[in-house]
């Protein structure tokens, strides 16, 4: 009986060990192609979506510390207003005929030669004399002031701009965003001279009384005189806020950053 059962049992063993079913059976063991692909290609979609994920992170962080950069600066500069009992004065009048002078001396701390993305490291230059504002210009992270130096020329300088740096601003400081472009200041233009100045009657003047100067035509209208602070944003253009708004210009301002809202030109 057993050896019946055996001889039965033989071939049964046989065909389950045979290498024709070794084959088959490793073939139902792996992966098709379209599952491989498929595989592949969820890895790479859950991977664009963590790196996604991630730049979007980096980006809010870079734009808050933009914002606390220009808070600050905004701060620096209303301290030192507090202590000087005024605001800061800029001039853009200058006539070099002095049968035309006919113009009382004001003393003014931003003037008319400055190109506009030094302003700002002219403004410093005045506010960090003052303690107060210069503890808080101290609060802005490192990273992101620029200390001008006669053997470095800043990319984002041009020729005359590092002229301009040369001549006046060797040891001054700018102040730069996450993205490597310098912040500018959009300042108040001088009070509107009471007489009936003729070098006046071709200037705009603003709600606050002050002659409205070409970075507030760009950057937008400074309100109660009081300066205002931009960053080009993580694009990197400044745009044109007096352009048309379907106008390229003015897109490129939409991501524009600012200490306060200024008022459109």
């Amino acid at each position: 009986m057993n050896r019946t059962l055996m001889r039965y049992a033989a071939p049964a063993r046989a065909q389950a060990t045979s290498p024709e079913n070794r084959i088959r059976s490793q073939k139902r063991s792996g992966f098709t192609m379209l599952e491989v692909m498929v595989s592949i290609g969820i890895i790479l979609l859950l991977t664009g979506l963590t790196f996604t994920a991630a730049a979007s992170v980096n980006r809010q962080a870079e734009i808050r510390q933009t914002k606390t950069t220009l808070e600050l600066l905004d701060m620096a500069v209303q301290q030192w207003q507090v202590n000087a009992g005024r605001n800061l004065t800029w001039m853009d009048f200058h006539d070099d005929d002095p049968t035309r002078a006919v113009i009382p001396l004001v003393s003014a701390e931003m003037t008319w030669k400055t190109p506009e993305n030094l302003l700002i490291t002219e403004m410093l230059d005045v506010v960090s004399r003052d303690p107060a504002a210069r503890s808080i210009l101290k609060q802005i992270d490192s990273e992101f002031i620029h200390v001008f130096a006669a053997s470095a020329e800043p990319r984002w300088a041009s020729p005359q701009e590092n002229a301009v740096v040369n001549a006046r601003f060797i040891g001054s400081m700018s102040v730069i965003d996450p993205w490597g472009n310098p912040i500018y200041a959009t300042h108040p233009g001088r009070i509107r001279f009471e007489r009936n100045f003729w070098y006046d009657q071709y200037r705009q003047s603003d709600a606050d009384g002050t002659i409205r100067t070409y970075n507030e035509s760009k950057y937008g209208v400074a309100v109660n005189r009081r300066m205002c602070f931009v960053s080009a944003g993580p694009d990197g253009q400044f745009g044109f806020l007096g352009s048309p708004p379907e106008s390229p210009d003015f897109k490129a301002t939409e991501d524009n950053l600012y200490s306060y809202s200024p008022q459109r030109p």
